[in-house]
Formats: C-alpha cells, sequence, structure tokens
C-alpha cells in the first residue's frame, strides 16, 4: 500500500486550517496543530515530511517554533514553509534566517501554495531516496566483499590449476554459484528497499513467529557454510 506524504498544518485560527485541509486532505496524510508548543509535540510522533507554519499565535511563534525544530535532529530534512499575513520583507528574511524552506503570505493564491507544497514533498522524498541509497551502497561496499572473494578465489583456482579432477572443479563451481547468488540477494534487496522509499509503502505490524524466523535463518547459515 503506498503512503501518502505527512504535512503538518500550524495555525492558531481553526478556519486557517478548515481551509487547507479541504485543499490537502485527499492528498496527503495531514495532521493539524493550533500552538507552537502542540506542533513540537505532535511532529515528534508525526514526523511530517512538510510543516506549513503560521507565525503569529500565542505562546511561542512561528520563528521561534521553526528554530526549534532546525535544532531537533529528529527533524533532519523535514521541509518548513511559513504560511502568515506578515508580508514585509524584513518579516519574511526573519523566516529564512529561523530555517523556513519557503514563505507564502496570507491571503495566498490557492494554486500557488499548492505547488509549493508538491516540490516539497518530492524534493523531501528525493533526498530521503538519496540518503537511504548512501546508506546502502556504504553497506554493500563492505558486505559485498565475503561473496565476491568466494567467487574470485574459486576462478583463481580453476584457472591456476588444470589438475583438478571432476569432483574438485564441481565444488568450486557450486562456491561460485552460491556467492553468486547471495551478490544477487544483496542487490535484489537494496532495490526493493529502493521502490519502498521512492513509492512510500507503508506497513502494518503483524505477529511472527520468531522460533520459524531463526530456524530459517540458520538453515540460511548452513547452506553457506556447506
Amino acid at each position: 500500500m503506498q503512503k501518502l506524504s505527512r504535512i503538518l498544518i500550524v495555525d492558531d485560527n481553526p478556519s486557517n486550517i478548515f481551509v487547507l485541509e479541504e485543499m490537502l486532505g485527499d492528498a496527503y496524510h495531514v495532521e493539524t496543530a493550533e500552538s507552537g508548543e502542540e506542533a513540537l509535540d505532535i511532529a515528534a510522533d508525526f514526523l511530517p515530511d512538510l510543516v506549513l507554519l503560521d507565525i503569529m499565535m500565542p505562546g511561542i511563534d512561528g520563528y521561534e517554533t521553526c528554530r526549534r525544530m532546525r535544532e531537533n535532529p529528529v527533524f533532519s530534512g523535514m521541509k518548513i514553509v511559513m504560511v502568515s499575513a506578515k508580508a514585509m520583507k524584513l518579516e519574511r528574511l526573519q523566516g529564512y534566517e529561523a530555517g523556513a524552506d519557503d514563505y507564502v503570505t496570507k491571503p495566498f493564491d490557492e494554486d500557488e501554495l499548492l505547488a509549493k507544497v508538491r516540490v516539497y514533498v518530492r524534493l523531501k522524498a528525493a533526498e530521503d531516496v538519496g540518503h537511504m541509497k548512501s546508506s546502502m551502497y556504504a553497506l554493500l561496499k563492505h558486505e559485498h566483499r565475503t561473496p565476491l572473494q568466494g567467487i574470485l578465489l574459486p576462478v583463481q583456482e580453476l584457472r591456476t590449476n588444470p589438475d583438478l579432477d571432476s569432483q574438485e572443479s564441481a565444488m568450486f563451481l557450486e562456491m561460485i554459484e552460491q556467492n553468486t547468488r547471495r551478490l544477487q540477494r544483496m542487490f535484489e534487496k537494496v532495490h526493493t528497499l529502493g521502490e519502498m522509499k521512492a513509492k512510500h509503502w507503508d506497513f502494518e505490524l503483524a505477529e511472527t513467529d520468531l522460533n520459524v524466523m531463526v530456524r530459517r535463518v540458520i538453515e540460511e547459515k548452513k547452506m553457506r557454510i556447506l
């Protein structure tokens, strides 16, 4: 099941929240907050891809809310667009200095805001895929060495030792085949993980028999040793 991008709307005016929810609710997973403090609490669990953040609110204002979000590594990569009636150049600059990615003034043009939302949601998704690929490539760089050695060494033995009998040759060929399959499984996992992230797949918790899982892993390890 494809997962919807997550958007957090932060505004102390329920009417403004209603308008934005009507605009975005069908295409995105939307949560709302009516203060900066509430936004920080919700965001910690919700982990939005994009925050639409008002500035003039009771308690901590939008500037301070934005700064606190940027200081928290949990929200790394999250996009923040300030949506405010404050339209002066100095006020917009304050928003960027606080860490906002963009600034939209009220009253806003609906098409323009929707376009910005699409851009930042896609940008966040692309960045997430990029980070995941970097991590997986780093892992592969280390993990692929074992099966590669399990291929290269038998190949060298087959090339340099013409006196191997048929049983020994068959043993080396089997080693090459097993390690080639290991490499194939590794690359298939990377491809699957890439698809999961790019398509925003969602998952549901399910009961699992750990005994069955452990037995399966043990059998797999036995096959690799043989």
